[in-house]
């Protein structure tokens, strides 16, 4: 094992762009939510159009509190501004106590739905680390990680299963 430290910083530029993602995603629910209310309220006479028009409005509410919610979440993580830290000993996640190796069950890259890494660890607790807040790779990050321990690659097998049958 080597004895080397990496330690990954919140990138303010990275946050900044996610969290302006997160309100074009508001603005964009909140506008097709009203879209469809109006509708509904405007061509309705049926219980189904005014019961339709009640659904697309939850819905949109549902989607503007998530988006809100995930930019609250993002501007904590530029406030706090912890880092992540991988060392021999263990790792150090942003705004938690330091976890040692031997409480790690798995650690795995993902690139498909999401760009970062999932550790588990052996009480079934699942933290998620996620490339863009620091700017970097998940490359990078599965690379830093994969000097102490194994770093599963779902999305890589998935990629050989692809080129098996299509013939890649």
């Amino acid at each position: 094992m080597e004895s080397g430290r990496s330690e990954f910083r919140p990138d303010p530029g990275s946050i900044r762009r996610a969290q302006g993602g997160q309100v074009w995603w508001a603005v964009w629910a909140a506008a097709m939510a009203g879209l469809g209310s109006t509708w509904g309220v405007a061509y309705g006479g049926s219980a189904w159009s005014v019961a339709l028009t009640i659904v697309v409005a939850a819905v949109g509410i549902g989607l503007v509190s998530v988006a809100l919610w995930r930019r609250h979440r993002l501007g904590r993580v530029l406030r706090d501004g912890h880092g992540l830290t991988v060392h021999a000993e263990g790792l150090v996640l942003p705004g938690e106590p330091p976890l040692d190796w031997s409480h790690v069950t798995a650690v795995v890259a993902h690139r498909l739905d999401w760009a970062g890494l999932e550790i588990i660890r052996h009480d079934g607790r699942r933290s998620r680390v996620l490339a863009q807040h620091f700017g970097t790779t998940v490359d990078e990050l599965a690379a830093s990680v994969g000097r102490y321990v194994p770093v599963g690659d779902p999305d890589a097998a998935y990629r050989r299963w692809g080129e098996h049958w299509h013939g890649g």
